[in-house]
């Protein structure tokens, strides 16, 4: 993975990748915690940089890639508060 938008060595373009992580309440572990006593636990987690890399990386390898070039990241705040971060890049396949 680089920003870079070109690498040293041949490559295949194979599809543009990009996802947006919303921060807001964390449904899977709410499900873990739901009980009788707590039947609407919450967790509010925040939209991370590596969540996004995380997910462009999967859909990435999914598609045959091994690599990716033109990494791009940005966070949107609501007010103070970080509102969703969204991450884009180039998938590819070394020769």
């Amino acid at each position: 993975m680089t920003e870079a938008s070109s690498v040293s060595f041949n490559y295949e373009p194979v599809a543009s990748v990009y996802t947006i992580i919303y921060s807001g309440e964390d449904k899977e572990w709410a499900k873990k915690h739901k009980s009788k006593e707590n039947p609407f636990p919450s967790n509010r987690r925040r939209a991370t940089y590596t969540d996004g890399i995380d997910a462009i990386y999967k859909d990435a390898v999914s598609k045959g890639a091994n690599g990716i070039i033109g990494l791009k990241y940005h966070a949107i705040y609501d007010g103070i508060y970080l509102d969703y971060i969204y991450v884009e890049g180039m998938a590819i396949k070394k020769k």
